[in-house]
This record gives C-alpha cells, sequence and structure tokens, in this order.
C-alpha cells in the first residue's frame, strides 16, 4: 500500500537531522519540537516524512535516519530586484511541486498563505499550522514589521489552514477571542528518560537567547543576591535577527557580558549545541527562567526530564507549576526566587525529580504527541484510515 506522506517545513533544523551541517545561529523551540514530531512519525508504518530545510550547501535531496530532507532556496535580499523575483517564482512553484499528504508549518511567515493556496486550495492537501508563540495571534504585530502582501498572505493561511495547533489553553483562547479561530491543542513532545540523581546536581541554570523579553539580567541579580551558590548562564546571540535589531541586541548581551565578569559564582557561555544542552539541564539544582512572553517553553520540559525545578518569574502555562508542585512560580517578585534556592536540600530534590518526570510523562510523551496529530489527520480526510495508519 502507498505510504502517506508528511511534510514537515521547519526551515533552520537541518542541523537537528545532520550535524554535518552544524551552525552558531540559535535552533528554538519550534525547530526542536518539530524534529522530534519528525523523528516520531518516522517509526510508523505506511508513512513517509519529508522536512523542507534551508540551503545550507546540502545536497538537494536524500535520507538521514529514515527522512527525506529536501533543500529549499530561500530568496537572498542582497539580489538585485529582477533577481530576487526570479528566485521567488523558482521557490514557490518548488513550494507547488511538493507531493506530500500533508504538510505542517509552525513559523508565522507569507509562506503559510503561499503553502495554503499551492496546497490546500489548488490541490486539496492538508495543512496544518502549529503556533510557536503567542505572537503567532499578534496580527497588528506582523503588519508592522512585514510588507502588506506578506501581512494579506499570512491572515489568508491562518484563515484557511486545515487545522490550527495551539500549545496551550491561553493560545486556544487567544485565538478564538482576537481572530474568531478555533484550534486544537498538542501539547510539545519529547523522547521520556530516566535515571536522573540529585546528587548529580551542582548549579542554578538560566538558558535563553539574547532578548529584552528574556531579562537576562533578573538572572544576574539573582545570583548577587546568591554569592555562595554556583550559576550558569547559556545564552546566544541569533545570528539572523533583522538589522534594526542588531545593535541593541549587541548592547545587551556586553552589558551582560560585563555583569557576568563582576560575579565569580557566574559561568556565562555563550553557545551550546542542542545535542548537550540536555546534559546541562540534568546537572542543574533549578532551572530559572525570567522570560516575560512564551508559548510553551521547551526548557520547561526539558528541566522536567533532568528532574530539574522550575523558577518561573512571569511563565506558568495552565498553572502547571503550582498545580503539579514543578517548583516555584514567583509572580515576577524575585524574593521568592531566593528564598526558593536558600530551601532548597536534597530531601526536596528528590521530591521534584518524582514530581517533574511524572508530569512529563503524563503530558509531553512524543509518541502521544505522534498520535494526536495523527489523530486530526483522521478528522481531516479518510486517507489515513485507508492506509492502516490509524
Amino acid at each position: 500500500m502507498k505510504p502517506i506522506k508528511i511534510c514537515i517545513i521547519s526551515l533552520r533544523s537541518l542541523p537537528l537531522f545532520d550535524s554535518a551541517y552544524n551552525t552558531e545561529n540559535v535552533i528554538g523551540g519550534a525547530e526542536i519540537n518539530l524534529f522530534n514530531l519528525a523523528c516520531c512519525l518516522s517509526q510508523k508504518k505506511n508513512l513517509s516524512v519529508q522536512v523542507l530545510v534551508d540551503d545550507f550547501g546540502q545536497p538537494e535531496r536524500y535520507k538521514k535516519g529514515g527522512i527525506e530532507l529536501i533543500r529549499f532556496k530561500k530568496n537572498s535580499s542582497d539580489k538585485p530586484w529582477l533577481v530576487r523575483k526570479f528566485n521567488a517564482i523558482k521557490a514557490y512553484r518548488a513550494l507547488l511541486l511538493l507531493d506530500a499528504d500533508v504538510f505542517i508549518f509552525t513559523a508565522s511567515s507569507e509562506l503559510l498563505g503561499v503553502l495554503v493556496l499551492f496546497q490546500r486550495i489548488l490541490r486539496r492537501k492538508q495543512v496544518f499550522f502549529r503556533l510557536s508563540s503567542d505572537l503567532n495571534i499578534d496580527l497588528n504585530n506582523f503588519k508592522r514589521n512585514n510588507s502588506y502582501i506578506s501581512y494579506l498572505l499570512y491572515q489568508f493561511g491562518l484563515k484557511n489552514s486545515t487545522k490550527l495547533i495551539s500549545q496551550t489553553m491561553k493560545q486556544k483562547n487567544l485565538l478564538k477571542t482576537k481572530l474568531g479561530l478555533d484550534s486544537e491543542i498538542i501539547e510539545n513532545g519529547f523522547f521520556m528518560r530516566s535515571g536522573i540523581r540529585a546528587e548529580d546536581k551542582e548549579f542554578i541554570l538560566w538558558v535563553g537567547r539574547c532578548m529584552d523579553t528574556k531579562h537576562p539580567m533578573k538572572f544576574i541579580e539573582l545570583a548577587q543576591k546568591l554569592p555562595e551558590k554556583e550559576f550558569v548562564m547559556i545564552m546566544p546571540i541569533n545570528k539572523e535577527i533583522p538589522e534594526a535589531e542588531k545593535k541593541h541586541r549587541q548592547e545587551l548581551a556586553h552589558n551582560v557580558n560585563e555583569a557576568a565578569k563582576s560575579l565569580k559564582n557566574l559561568k556565562l557561555i555563550d553557545y551550546v549545541p542542542f545535542h548537550r544542552i540536555q546534559d546541562y539541564f540534568d546537572k542543574a539544582k533549578a532551572y530559572v527562567c525570567t522570560s516575560e512572553l512564551e508559548g510553551f517553553p521547551n526548557t520547561f520540559i526539558q528541566a522536567c526530564l533532568g528532574g530539574t525545578p522550575i523558577i518561573s518569574y512571569c511563565i506558568n502555562p495552565s498553572n502547571m507549576i503550582e498545580e503539579y508542585d514543578l517548583g516555584c512560580f514567583c509572580h515576577n517578585d524575585s524574593e521568592r526566587a531566593v528564598n526558593f534556592i536558600k530551601d532548597l536540600d536534597s530531601k526536596k530534590s528528590n521530591k521534584f525529580i518524582d514530581n517533574l518526570q511524572k508530569y512529563v510523562a503524563l503530558k509531553h510523551n512524543i509518541y502521544d504527541t505522534a498520535e494526536n496529530y495523527l489523530n486530526l489527520m483522521k478528522e481531516g480526510a479518510g486517507y489515513a484510515r485507508r492506509a492502516g495508519i490509524l
């Protein structure tokens, strides 16, 4: 029987699938989630998984671990106008010719509208759009930062996707109240782990990109208040950022770097490859999130996998931290974070390891996530049943 083809569009994710094309550009949560999903779906019978990725100098099409990687040549902004238009036509033609039955996309981009037009409207295929952030819902913000044509295409894609997928109830409610659109909630999925021990834990951890909304200086202040504790801060600077933001990001990075130099108990690391980042969560006594704006942070799941209690200043999706006793929700009060760290002993660490690993197995097992996607395909069309995968 002919396998069902699923095409996941995750342009920056090639280094996750093929370490030969590793890059120090930041790999975000969206890329990690779709990488996990692709790996899990590729294990299913009668399914064929493709991933559309940026041009990193790799072959046009090749397989890695049972997944077909397809190169998508993006348009370069430094080319003459006529060349850019010609390249855009070639890129969109390639998008039209993709022969998958189901497409999964996750970036707020005009590419969503083009994908929906070509594959859902013209070819009657399924297109799932997975929200990667609450900002995906803010059309006014998208309009301010993009051309009017891009705005119209993105809006068209949102309103005409086969299915919209939210990470949290908050996103589902925002979609409904702001845009009148329904969505399904599917939690981010990871492969489960075990063998975490409290005695292996060494330091307090912060992981995040260099951005104002991540508030890295709050972690610096926390380290200043607890000179007897060891702190590790991993803060990569994304090289693929708009020119208008570059100077400010560099200033923020400089300020954090100078502040970190003055603290003997803080180690600042500018980049850790994805395949090594979980080691830091495993060794952390606590993970601190100072961000003010997220969808569902992958770092929360990585902390759970590492049995590492979460100290969050502002983010608490579905009240998870308090409902499942996963750490400390600070309500933006740094003294709560200070007291939690001071009171954390081996007995409490072992309790949190148990709570965190039970929670992540219940909510974020990648095999459950994959089944939820397959069930949505079943609702959208009947061919999944005919292929025998549901």
